[in-house]
């Protein structure tokens, strides 16, 4: 790990990279596990795109618990990552600013964003996201910004902590306490059963 870190610094393109931990993918997989219920009990994510993909790990792990190797997708900017991307992840991006979500159609957006920026990030993606799910790994703060409270009631959804924790027995450690937040982008009547009708980004858009 320290290798790879110190090649994407001398390149130039480290990008506040803080590999997403074991534990971490493991609360998310427990998670969409916990999702499954009597109406879809071998509920699957299906497609997933992972956004600030850095080595893929994350993708290669849920693709593997959930059998989709297939439909695995990448928004990655940094080169050596890019170079070094598992074959079976197609990468739809580089650089985030200048991507739209809303022609991306996939079942999960996964993210762990740069924490510099994770506000804008976070914004960005529940305002424009086509997906049934999100998962996202925030700083605790996120809780009392505005511009998140905002974009999550202009689509109508709510976020729930899944996990809490932090990096400081990470690969790359770091002293910032995080939550893993999931929002569910339907709308649901009744029970959770994912019957609902999945919120329109292009209702917010213009």
């Amino acid at each position: 790990m320290a290798t790879v870190i110190q090649t994407l610094q001398e390149a130039g393109q480290d990008f506040e990279w803080y590999p997403t931990t074991d534990e971490m993918i493991a609360a998310v997989v427990k998670h969409i596990k916990g999702t499954r219920t009597a109406l879809r009990p071998y509920y699957s994510p299906g497609s997933i795109l992972d956004i600030g993909a850095g080595d893929g790990r994350v993708l290669t792990a849920l693709g593997e618990a959930f059998e989709c190797r297939q439909d695995l997708y990448a928004i990655e900017k940094a080169a050596p990552h890019i170079e070094n991307m598992p074959a079976n992840i197609a990468i739809v991006g580089t650089d985030f600013h200048y991507q739209t979500l809303i022609d991306k159609d996939v079942s999960m957006i996964f993210c762990n964003p740069p924490y510099s920026e994770y506000e804008n990030w976070a914004v960005k993606i529940i305002k424009e996201a086509l997906s049934d799910r999100i998962y996202l790994i925030v700083p605790k703060r996120w809780a009392r910004s505005k511009p998140i409270r905002s974009a999550l009631k202009l689509r109508e959804v709510e976020a729930e902590v899944i996990w809490s924790g932090d990096f400081r027995n990470a690969e790359r450690k770091a002293r910032a306490s995080v939550d893993i937040i999931y929002v569910a982008m339907r709308r649901y009547d009744g029970e959770y059963d994912h019957q609902g009708e999945k919120t329109d980004p292009f209702e917010t858009w213009f």
